[in-house]
């Protein structure tokens, strides 16, 4: 009994840690989406993941946001104002209003489509739409980052969430001792050479000191030696003494 409520404190800890982290991507998106208004875009059509914002200005570049992290910033290669019958006519300048010098810096001319019809729009050049979309990627890159941070640290602790309760479903498990604890050893095996990694092994080790050593099965010399002949990383295995 001592033991079923140690490790439920244990959980209902990882469950508060885990609400925390969640909280810390909503904050993080919320911040996002604070930044990318300033620029003064507003909400779009929304479906399913994605967030889409739009610019008052149709010519600056859509944005559209995705739940697992990705930002996207994308310019119209051809902005339309109207369509109109064919008839000579000068686009509007964005920027102030009046009629737009087709030879400016800007690099905006109006075009006309094939079928006859005058395409009253803007176009943009490479070097334009580059210029705009990453102007809005610079503006917001820190707060980008800051949610993808965030989104990566829920997603390691739900992995080591779902490892945990795996070592406890493996070694309570009607398996031969020899078998739960060749399976315990292979989680500690297959963990990358980086620090989230060695966070990883700190856990599994922990269970292994907790308990697989005080059981009646604990691991044997030849297991442990073996283990550590196959890892892949620098720190060997350690297990405390069986007791």
């Amino acid at each position: 009994m001592l033991l079923w409520l140690l490790c439920s404190a244990g959980f209902a800890q990882d469950d508060e840690i885990i609400i925390e982290a969640e909280r810390s991507v909503v904050a993080a998106r919320a911040a996002l989406d604070a930044e990318v208004r300033d620029l003064g875009y507003v909400s779009g059509r929304q479906s399913g993941d994605t967030s889409r914002y739009i610019h008052p200005q149709i010519w600056r570049p859509r944005v559209r946001i995705y739940d697992d992290g990705l930002m996207e910033v994308r310019t119209w290669r051809r902005t339309p104002l109207m369509l109109a019958p064919l008839m000579p006519t000068q686009p509007l300048n964005p920027d102030e209003g009046s009629p737009l010098n087709l030879n400016d810096g800007l690099g905006w001319q109006q075009g006309t489509d094939s079928t006859g019809v005058n395409a009253n729009g803007l176009s943009a050049s490479d070097r334009t739409t580059h210029r705009m979309e990453a102007d809005v990627l610079l503006a917001v890159n820190d707060s980008v980052r800051a949610w993808q941070d965030a989104i990566r640290e829920r997603e390691r602790l739900y992995r080591v969430e779902e490892l945990r309760e795996k070592m406890h479903t493996t070694w309570g498990s009607a398996q031969p001792p020899e078998d739960r604890r060749a399976e315990i050893l292979s989680m500690w095996l297959n963990t990358t050479d980086n620090d989230d990694g060695e966070r990883v092994r700190e856990m599994i080790e922990v269970f292994i000191d907790d308990t697989i050593q005080p059981s009646a099965t604990p691991l044997t010399d030849e297991e442990v030696d073996a283990a550590n002949i196959k890892r892949t990383f620098e720190r060997a295995l350690a297990p405390a003494a069986p007791r």
